[in-house]
C-alpha cells in the first residue's frame, strides 16, 4: 500500500471523528441526555471506526515517510488522538464544559495538523 492509501484513509477518519464529536456536541448542547440520544449507537461506531482509520492511516503514512523511526511529534499525536478518543464520554458527562469543548476539539485539529505539515522537533 502506498502514501496515497494510507492518506485518504487518515483524511477519511479525520472528517468521521470530527463529524461525530460535532453530532455529540450539538445534541447535548440542546440538553439531550445520553440514554435518550436516538443516534447514540451509530455516532459511537462512527467515533471508534474514525479513531481506527486515524490510527491504521497515520502509522502508514509514519511508516511510509519514516521506516522504523517514531519522532517527537508522531509521538505528540498519539496523545492528541488518546484525547480525543476520550472526549466523547467527557462531552457527556461534563455537559457545563460543553462551550469549551467546542473551542478544544478543533485546536487539537489544529495542533495535529501543525505536527504533521511542520514535523518540529525533526
Amino acid at each position: 500500500m502506498n502514501y496515497d492509501f494510507f492518506k485518504l484513509l487518515h483524511l477519511i477518519g479525520m472528517m468521521l471523528l470530527f463529524f461525530s464529536l460535532g453530532a455529540v456536541l450539538q445534541f447535548v448542547a440542546t440538553g439531550g441526555e445520553k440514554k435518550s440520544y436516538p443516534w447514540r449507537a451509530l455516532v459511537s461506531a462512527s467515533h471508534g471506526i474514525s479513531l481506527s482509520l486515524l490510527l491504521i492511516g497515520g502509522l502508514g503514512l509514519l511508516y511510509t515517510r519514516f521506516q522504523f523511526s517514531f519522532p517527537i511529534w508522531a509521538i505528540a499525536k498519539i496523545i492528541i488522538w488518546l484525547v480525543l478518543g476520550g472526549i466523547l464520554t467527557a462531552i457527556y458527562k461534563q455537559r457545563e464544559m460543553g462551550k469549551r469543548f467546542w473551542f478544544l476539539i478543533p485546536a487539537l485539529g489544529a495542533l495535529a495538523a501543525f505536527l504533521a505539515i511542520y514535523h518540529p522537533g525533526q
